[in-house]
C-alpha cells in the first residue's frame, strides 16, 4: 500500500480533514536527492511544515538553518543544550510569552519534565527532511491535523487493531514532544500545540496535532474501515438515545437499527 492509499483509505472516512498529511525524515548524513531547503526558517520546523502544507514543496534542513531547535534536538540533529545555553533562552521566552511562572518553574518542566516523559535521542543526525506524506518514502513520522472527534476515530481504530492507548499531551505539546516522543520512544501521540506551533503550521482553532511513526500506520490501516464505518453509527445512536430518552439504556429496537454489517 502506498503513502497516498493509507492517506486515501483515512479520508475516506474522515473527509472533514483540511490538511494534507505531512511526513518527517531523520538522516543520518545529508540526502543526495532531496532539494535543501533554502535560507533560514524562524523559528524552526513548525514553519517548513506550514510552507509544505502551502506550497506542496519537499525539502531537508540542517541544524543551521533554525532558530529554534527543540526540534533538532528532538531528533538528534543538534545535540540537547546544557543549562548554559539553555538559561539565557529561556530567559528570552519568559520576557515576551510567559512559559513559566519564574525560572525555577521554567527549570523543572523543560529541564527535570519534559525529558522524563521523552528522552533526548542518543544517536547523532545530519538533516531532518519535510514533506507531504505521499512525497516521503519510509518517513519516520506521519503528521495529522484534524479536528478532535476525527482524532477520536483514529484512536479508536488504532486501540481496535493494537490493544494499545495513544498517550496525548497538553502544556508545552510543540514539535519537542511531538517529534521527539514518535522517534525515541516509538509511539503514536496527539498534542494540543503550542501557540508557536500552531500558528507557524497555520492550525485552525479545532485542529489538533496526531503524530504516528510510520510503522505504527501501518499496524491499523487494514482495519481502519471497521472504525470508520462503526464509528459514526455509535455517535448517531447515543446522540438518538440521547434526544429520545436519555434516562434509559438503548431499546433492542435501536440498537438493532444500528447494528451494522461491515463492508
Amino acid at each position: 500500500m502506498t503513502n497516498q492509499e493509507i492517506e486515501e483509505k483515512i479520508r475516506k472516512y474522515l473527509p472533514e480533514i483540511k490538511k494534507e498529511f505531512v511526513a518527517i525524515k531523520v538522516w543520518k548524513e545529508e540526502p543526495r536527492d532531496v532539494p535543501k531547503y533554502e535560507g533560514f526558517s524562524f523559528p524552526g520546523i513548525c514553519t517548513q511544515i506550514g510552507d509544505v502544507l502551502t506550497s506542496g514543496r519537499n525539502f531537508y534542513s540542517t541544524k543551521d538553518q533554525s532558530i529554534c531547535q527543540a526540534c533538532n534536538m528532538a531528533v538528534g540533529v543538534h545535540p540537547p543544550s546544557t543549562d548554559e545555553e539553555w538559561t539565557p533562552i529561556q530567559e528570552m521566552h519568559q520576557e515576551y510569552s510567559k512559559e513559566s511562572k519564574d525560572m525555577e518553574i521554567a527549570r523543572r518542566y523543560f529541564r527535570v519534565e519534559e525529558p522524563k516523559l521523552c528522552p533526548y535521542p542518543k544517536e547523532e543526525n545530519a538533516a531532518v527532511q519535510v514533506g507531504l506524506f505521499k512525497d516521503v518514502e519510509d518517513p519516520d513520522t506521519v503528521l495529522i491535523f484534524c479536528n478532535p472527534a476525527a482524532g477520536d476515530l483514529i484512536n479508536r481504530a488504532y486501540a481496535y487493531s493494537t490493544g494499545e492507548i495513544i498517550k496525548g499531551f497538553g502544556s508545552h505539546s510543540g514539535c519537542r514532544i511531538t517529534f521527539g516522543f514518535t522517534y525515541v520512544l516509538n509511539e503514536p501521540t496527539f498534542t494540543m500545540g503550542t501557540p508557536e506551533w500552531r500558528a507557524y503550521i497555520g492550525m485552525d482553532d479545532d485542529e489538533l496535532t496526531l503524530a504516528f511513526p510510520y510503522r505504527s500506520l501501518l499496524r491499523f490501516i487494514d482495519d481502519f474501515h471497521v472504525q470508520g464505518v462503526v464509528y459514526k453509527r455509535l455517535i448517531k445512536m447515543a446522540k438518538f438515545s440521547v434526544r429520545n430518552n436519555p434516562q434509559s439504556p438503548p431499546t433492542p429496537d435501536l440498537l438493532s437499527r444500528y447494528r451494522y454489517p461491515l463492508p
